[in-house]
């Protein structure tokens, strides 16, 4: 017996029982909970920023065809102030335009500008034509009595939604005309 009684004064008294505590882990349901949560805001995130990409590029096609027509047209015009010289600068039929410059240091200088597909090209004296500006669907000349010259280039872009157009007009007393 006294093997046993060595063997119960070694052994510790039991701990009483504990209720049961929560645990600092997550549950499948949870984790479950979160993904889905994420994968539709990244969804969402991913959309709208498609979206906003798309609406940039074509707005920025459409500026950068606008830009073109706006500095094609306030080119002529300040070529146009110049001074064209007598007579009045020919219209070529609605869709050119033609005049000599009398002032600066190109006068004289015999100025052309028609439209050559979807550009709009400038020649000097006859020689080879530069592009003054691209992506135009029209380039119309109106010359008028006392030496009002109207223009207008009419800048076209093509997107998912279709095609947009886009008009810029000027008009141009011509100065050295009688």
């Amino acid at each position: 017996m006294m093997h046993a009684s060595l063997d119960e004064s070694r052994t510790r008294p039991r701990a009483p029982a504990r209720s049961p505590r929560p645990t600092l882990a997550f549950t499948l349901v949870e984790i479950l909970v979160v993904a889905v949560l994420l994968s539709l805001v990244g969804g969402v995130t991913f959309l709208l920023s498609s979206a906003g990409r798309g609406v940039w590029v074509r707005t920025d096609a459409k500026l950068a065809s606008m830009t073109d027509a706006q500095r094609a047209v306030d080119r002529i015009t300040e070529e146009l102030r110049r001074g064209a010289q007598t007579p009045l600068p020919d219209c070529g039929a609605g869709t050119s335009l033609g005049f000599q410059l009398a002032t600066g240091n190109m006068a004289g200088e015999q100025v052309s500008y028609q439209l050559a597909g979807t550009a709009l090209t400038r020649s000097v004296n006859g020689a080879a034509a530069t592009i003054v500006a691209s992506g135009l669907a029209d380039f119309r000349t109106r010359c008028q009595p006392g030496g009002l010259v109207r223009f207008s280039l009419t800048a076209s872009t093509s997107s998912a939604l279709g095609p947009a157009t886009r008009v810029v007009e000027s008009q141009v007393w011509v100065q050295n005309n009688p």
